[in-house]
C-alpha cells in the first residue's frame, strides 16, 4: 500500500486506487520505480497493489492457484485485500477505483463487471473476450494454459469468465487505453468493451495510441495516458478534492477546421534570461510547445512569436490573457531572449 504524503493528509482517509498487475504470474515490487502507482500517490490517492493468487514471489503452488479459475479466487484475494486496507483505516471504502493493465486490465473489467464496489475503473490493454482473445492473441496459449483447453473444448467456461458476458451489470465510468500494435491483447477487445459500454449507455472513453504495442513507453503517450487516468479519477472518484496545478503537458488541441495540432510540451519558471528580468514581482513562464499540420492541412506554418500581434496567448483561470514577450534561445551556453519584429516558419515534411 502506498500512501499520500503525510503533509498531505487532511484528517481523513484518502481515496484508494486498487491497481493490479498484469500476468497473472507476475508481481508488484516494493521499491520506487517511478510508476504508475507512485505517481497516483503523490497525488493524493492511496494505491494499494494486491498479490493475488496466481502471482509470482511466493511458491509454484501459488503460482499456478489460479489456473482454471480466472476470475474466481484472484478477484476474490482481490476483494480482501481491499476489505483489509479499508479495516486499517488507510482508505475511505466510499471513494474507490481499480485500474490494472494487461491481466490488471481483464480483472478491472471483470470486478466492475461482477461488484458494484468501485466508482470508477482504468482498463490498459485488457481482455474483455476471453474467445476473442485467443483468436486474435499471438499468445492464444496463455487461455489453453490458464482455462485447460480451447474455447470449442470448453465454451461455457470461456464465456462464464469473460468480462463481456457480465457487461451489462457494469455501472462505474470506465477510461480504456490500448496500443495499436498489439498483438498480445489485441485492441479489440477495448473496442469491444467500449462498444459495449456505450450501446448500454455507460460513461466510458476509448483511447488508442499508434505505434504501440503490449504498454504504453513512448515518453509522450506515459504523459498523456497518466494525464488522462488522474482527471479520470479526479472526476469520477474524488471530485473537486485534490488541489494543485492544471496538467497540460502532452495533451494535444486541433484547431476548429482539423488542419493543425498544438501540444504543450512542458514549461519552465525563469527569473531570468542573460540578466535580462522581469517586472518586480513577475517571472518568466517558458513554454515548449509542438505544432504539427495534419494530412491535408497547411503546407506552411508560419507565427508571429512575439509582441501584441503574436499568433501565441497564453490565459490564465480568469480569462486573462498572457502575449509572449520572446522566444527563449540559447547562445554561447546562455539563455537569452530573443525578442522583436519577425516571423517564424515551418514547411510540411516528413521532418
Amino acid at each position: 500500500v502506498l500512501l499520500p504524503a503525510a503533509e498531505d493528509a487532511k484528517g481523513s482517509p484518502p481515496p484508494l486506487v486498487v491497481w493490479i498487475h498484469g500476468g497473472p504470474h507476475w508481481r508488484a515490487i516494493d521499491t520506487l520505480q517511478v510508476d504508475e502507482a507512485e505517481a497516483l500517490a503523490a497525488e493524493g490517492y492511496a494505491v494499494f497493489l494486491p498479490q493475488y493468487r496466481g502471482s509470482s514471489g511466493y511458491s509454484e503452488a501459488y503460482a499456478l492457484a489460479s489456473r482454471g479459475d480466472l476470475g474466481g479466487a484472484d478477484a476474490r484475494d482481490v476483494l480482501a485485500g481491499v476489505d483489509k486496507v479499508i479495516a486499517a483505516g488507510l482508505a475511505d471504502s466510499s471513494r474507490m477505483a481499480v485500474a490494472g493493465a494487461s491481466y490488471g486490465g481483464y480483472l478491472a473489467n471483470w470486478l466492475v463487471a461482477t461488484t458494484d464496489r468501485f466508482r470508477a475503473a482504468v482498463s490498459i490493454a485488457g481482455i474483455f473476450d476471453l474467445t476473442h482473445d485467443y483468436s486474435t492473441s499471438d499468445y492464444s496459449a496463455w487461455e489453453t494454459q490458464y482455462l485447460g483447453a480451447p474455447p470449442w473444448e470448453s465454451p461455457e467456461l470461456y464465456r462464464e469468465r469473460s468480462p463481456l458476458t457480465h457487461a451489462a451489470a457494469i455501472e462505474a465510468p470506465v477510461l480504456i487505453l490500448h496500443g495499436l500494435e498489439d498483438e498480445t491483447s489485441f485492441f479489440t477487445n477495448s473496442k469491444g468493451l467500449y462498444r459495449a459500454l456505450t450501446e448500454l449507455g455507460r460513461t466510458t472513453e476509448l483511447v488508442l495510441y499508434p505505434r504501440e504495442g503490449h504498454g504504453l513507453f513512448e515518453p509522450a503517450h506515459r504523459v498523456d495516458a497518466m494525464h488522462r487516468i488522474l482527471d479520470w479519477l479526479d472526476r469520477w472518484v474524488a471530485p473537486g478534492e485534490r488541489s494543485g496545478p492544471v496538467h497540460v503537458a502532452g495533451r494535444s488541441v486541433r484547431a476548429p477546421d482539423g488542419s493543425v495540432t498544438l501540444t504543450p510540451m512542458g514549461h519552465a519558471v525563469r527569473r531570468e534570461y542573460a540578466g535580462v528580468r522581469p517586472a518586480h514581482g513577475r517571472v518568466f513562464l517558458e513554454v515548449s510547445l509542438l505544432l504539427r499540420a495534419e494530412e491535408g492541412g497547411p503546407g506552411l506554418i508560419r507565427l508571429l512569436p512575439c509582441g501584441t500581434s503574436s499568433d501565441v496567448v497564453l490565459t490564465d483561470e480568469h480569462g486573462d490573457l498572457y502575449r509572449p514577450v520572446g522566444v527563449p534561445l540559447t547562445t554561447q551556453e546562455q539563455p537569452v531572449l530573443f525578442s522583436g519584429r519577425g516571423a517564424l516558419e515551418a514547411w510540411a515534411g516528413e521532418e
